[in-house]
């Protein structure tokens, strides 16, 4: 196969505005709102009340104390106050205001964790007036602490938006958001908007794929994309996405994936340790400092994931392009390739002369 030449974005075609997404291409998303962007979802009305939902922050554990960790205080027509903070003693505590209505969960005291970092979430369902309070470690499943209670306020969508976007907070934050789920959202397999894919008129970024476009697959031949789902996303702590430096994954040029997103990786030192040419790994698996980074210097990344309407590889990694699982196997890894664990990943690492790094 002839050498391809270099392509550029600009080649490519400039990006749309995120306000403007090409046609056949959905939103998904179940964020509302994200630090440091305010509202994420271009459809959402900011006079609509969010009547149940969660809040969502990742801390840097250990927490100060006598410290005010976020804070946001309003008084256009009605006080309203959201605050979240750590008392003397060690309690944490979020604070809620709405006019007459007022709200304060507390969590007690807990004993020091080993974990670098910790989750907070509050899940909150005015209709019922509940609302429940957790702290837990990223690594771990159990709660470091947990309260739950009456008396649960609403938040108006412009409300979640000023706290992201307006809010005070504090270096121990790394950052929070808004959901409408009664969960914390899963992170999921994407890919940045400035990745290259090889279609059947040349190559397009992802950003500017759309629903029908034809797109090469490795393994598969010429597939018709079913839809491409578009995301905002944080990207700082547990979601930071991993920075694929060129030229050692693709010679075209970095490449912005999530942690989980599956590459190839292939040659001599695949099939020595695992008796096959190609295997898949995760993103976060090979993070070594020098040819993959754990980018953080962004508090939302806006991304796709691209439904062909079962498993596939795109990218020739022959021709020194990235190879990326998409579609069914990105999460399940049910696929004709051998999916490394990370400690298989390392070992496989070690041998191509890299040494993995703790992702932050």
């Amino acid at each position: 196969m002839a050498q391809r030449a270099a392509i550029s974005i600009a080649q490519m075609g400039a990006l749309p505005p995120k306000s403007v997404l090409p046609f056949g291409t959905r939103p998904i998303q179940d964020w509302l709102a994200l630090s440091g962007k305010g509202l994420v979802d271009p459809w959402a009305n900011p006079f609509q009340v969010l009547d149940s939902g969660t809040f969502v922050a990742e801390l840097r554990l250990p927490l100060p104390r006598g410290k005010v960790l976020i804070n946001l205080q309003t008084n256009q027509g009605v006080q309203r106050s959201f605050a979240v903070f750590v008392g003397p003693d060690g309690a944490l505590s979020l604070l809620h205001r709405e006019g007459a209505k007022l709200l304060r969960a507390s969590l007690p005291a807990f004993p020091a964790s080993s974990a670098e970092a910790g989750r907070l979430t509050y899940y909150f369902d005015s209709a019922k007036g509940n609302w429940t309070l957790r702290l837990s470690s990223l690594t771990g499943s159990a709660p470091l602490a947990a309260a739950q209670g009456t008396g649960a306020i609403a938040f108006a969508n412009r409300d979640a938006e000023d706290i992201c976007k307006k809010g005070n907070f504090d270096p121990t934050v790394l950052w929070f958001g808004f959901s409408r789920s009664m969960d914390v959202p899963r992170a999921a397999p994407w890919i940045g908007l400035r990745t290259v894919v090889d279609t059947s008129l040349g190559p397009v970024a992802a950003g500017n794929l759309k629903a029908g476009d034809v797109v090469m697959t490795a393994d598969r031949g010429p597939q018709s994309l079913r839809a491409v789902h578009y995301m905002e996303l944080p990207a700082r702590g547990s979601f930071a996405p991993i920075l694929l430096r060129s030229p050692f994954y693709d010679r075209r040029g970095d490449v912005l994936v999530s942690a989980d997103q599956r590459l190839v990786v292939s040659g001599s030192a695949a099939e020595y340790l695992f008796g096959t040419e190609a295997v898949l790994v995760a993103a976060g698996d090979v993070v070594d400092g020098r040819t993959a980074l754990a980018e953080d210097r962004r508090a939302v990344v806006s991304a796709v994931s691209l439904d062909l309407g079962g498993a596939a590889l795109i990218g020739d990694a022959a021709e020194g392009e990235l190879a990326l699982a998409v579609g069914d196997f990105a999460q399940t890894c049910d696929a004709p390739l051998m999916c490394l664990n990370s400690y298989e990943t390392v070992a496989l690492m070690r041998m191509l002369g890299r040494i993995v790094t703790k992702v932050a």
